[in-house]
């Protein structure tokens, strides 16, 4: 059952991870009780398990925003080089047809909105393919790890899909990672997506150092 601690806390999280919370901001219980229209038990409940999960941290002043460092980033990709291959060959090894239909449509959309430069259609599109890819792996574990990472980076993804150089490659990428699933080659799925998720994250770094730059 959803608790109003539970609405609390994702809608918080959502705006943290977005950026819609700025790491300058200090939180308070009073602040996330005007902000979502709810009393002080959701708010302080919610809280802590932000500071749980390392999103915030309680203070003399107040409630710290952390958020998602660069050093949690680097940490997430190198994970998910190393294990989101495997989502990608269990659907390829025990994929349904109606999982690779929906995956193929997704990437005929990407397609489409890549030709239109649609950046708010192909982020919308990436989640999509993802969480495709994650649920028709089978595995429990992969999709609950998986999709939490993809929610901690969302800001950086979103980022990232805003050059029309990277969208391009990156749904060309989702084609060839399509083709090997729906031929059942979970191996050379595995490989595309390690590649697939190497390149993302390459180009992050490139906007990192863009961005150190211009600071």
């Amino acid at each position: 059952m959803k608790t109003l601690e539970n609405e609390v806390y994702q809608k918080l999280e959502a705006d943290i991870l977005s950026g819609k919370i700025d790491k300058s901001e200090t939180l308070s219980e009073i602040k996330v009780c005007e902000r979502y229209g709810v009393s002080r038990t959701p708010a302080r409940e919610a809280l802590l398990l932000l500071e749980k999960e390392g999103l915030v941290l309680s203070t003399g002043r107040g409630i710290k925003i952390v958020g998602i460092s660069d050093k949690d980033i680097d940490d997430i990709y190198a994970i998910r080089m190393r294990i989101e291959g495997l989502a990608s060959r269990f659907m390829a090894q025990k994929g349904s047809v109606s999982d690779i239909k929906a995956l193929s449509e997704a990437v005929a959309l990407q397609e489409f909105y890549v030709s239109k430069n649609d950046a708010q259609k192909l982020r919308e599109l990436d989640t999509t393919f993802h969480e495709i890819v994650y649920r028709a792996s089978g595995s429990k574990i992969l999709i609950g790890t998986l999709s939490t990472f993809h929610k901690q980076i969302c800001v950086y993804r979103e980022r990232s899909l805003v050059s029309a150089e990277r969208s391009g490659k990156s749904v060309a990428e989702h084609k060839q990672i399509l083709q090997a699933i729906s031929s059942g080659n979970g191996e050379l799925a595995e490989k595309l997506t390690y590649d697939h998720v190497k390149n993302a994250y390459e180009h992050i770094l490139k906007m990192r150092k863009a961005n150190d730059r211009e600071n």
